[in-house]
């Protein structure tokens, strides 16, 4: 059997030197266990490098984690003051609608035409706005655990926001369309200090004097009984129509208000206006008189829709 010598040395004086004898059995075994050893060491270095690394890796995740938790807090918290504005908003909207329905509602009846365009048509949209939260308590939680829903919740949101946007501004143009209506159409009294003598409708005639049941009379506005020379006022904006004398109505004056509104004013006095000349309500167009075919010192006052006369008490907010 084959052996294997191995001196050893050392650098002293004495120089001493041993030898060590291993048969080839015992050679292998020894390099066997070497190998192994270094082996096993190998694998404890990797594991505790690799526990090291998943451990900084862990570390590093759950940092992350919690900072997106806390961008999701804040995103949601965010969301829930967009909604609270978004429903402000939509309650403002739905003022300004009722806003706008009564202040057509507050006068009489306006020609179909200027309803149908104002409230009807496409520039004016009826259709209200879901009131609804865009989602539920259980639907928030979700958000947390699935950013596709909370993704598509935020794009439901801008919808929603650019739904109410348009809706606003469409309201606002119809309360425009609205004021200007409503600056035009003949909502006072035009004789301030007076009272009517004679209303709207059948009556017995002042001057022939014919019983109402044997010859009825359709009086077709009011008449304002006032001293002679008090003053007769615009009470919309509009453009004088027609300045001119009548053996009935004696001096008369006819503004046109647009939107097939028109007015007449008989028996005045002096007449302070001309043809086509802009007033605008307030002005002072004639005095109270006499003047034609009356009794005495008053004034008869007509509105005209389509030249049909109507009641004039249903514009006179102030009547």
């Amino acid at each position: 059997m084959k052996k294997y010598s191995i001196f050893i040395t050392d650098n002293s004086q004495a120089g001493s030197m041993r030898s060590l004898s291993l048969s080839t059995r015992q050679l292998k075994i020894a390099l066997g266990g070497a190998l192994v050893l270094l082996l096993l060491f190998a694998v404890g270095t990797l594991d505790y490098s690799m526990a090291v690394f998943k451990q900084a890796e862990l570390k590093k995740l759950r940092a992350e984690n919690g900072e997106l938790n806390r961008h999701v807090k804040v995103i949601s918290n965010k969301t829930e003051q967009l909604e609270i504005q978004l429903q402000r908003v939509e309650d403002f909207s739905m003022k300004l609608k009722t806003i706008a329905r009564q202040g057509a509602g507050a006068i009489g009846p306006l020609p179909y035409r200027v309803l149908s365009d104002t409230f009807n048509n496409n520039s004016f949209s009826t259709d209200s706005v879901e009131t609804t939260p865009p989602y539920s308590t259980d639907k928030k939680k979700s958000l947390l655990e699935n950013n596709k829903n909370f993704e598509n919740h935020l794009d439901q949101l801008q919808r929603h926001t650019h739904l109410l946007q348009k809706q606003i501004w469409e309201t606002i143009g119809a309360l425009e369309e609205v004021n200007h209506l409503l600056a035009f159409t003949p909502t006072v009294s035009p004789v301030q200090r007076g009272w009517v003598t004679s209303q709207f409708g059948y009556r017995e005639h002042p001057i022939l004097h014919v019983g109402f049941s044997d010859n009825p009379h359709f009086h077709r506005g009011l008449d304002i009984a006032a001293r002679r020379g008090e003053k007769v006022m615009a009470p919309g904006n509009g453009v004088v129509l027609a300045v001119g004398y009548d053996a009935g109505m004696g001096n008369y004056i006819i503004i046109n208000h647009g939107y097939d509104l028109k007015t007449l004013y008989a028996h005045l006095d002096q007449v302070f206006v001309k043809k086509s000349q802009t007033v605008t309500r307030g002005d002072s167009i004639a005095t109270v008189g006499n003047t034609g075919r009356s009794t005495g010192p008053h004034l008869h006052y007509e509105v005209r829709i389509s030249n049909k006369a109507v009641n004039p008490e249903h514009y006179m907010l102030d009547f």
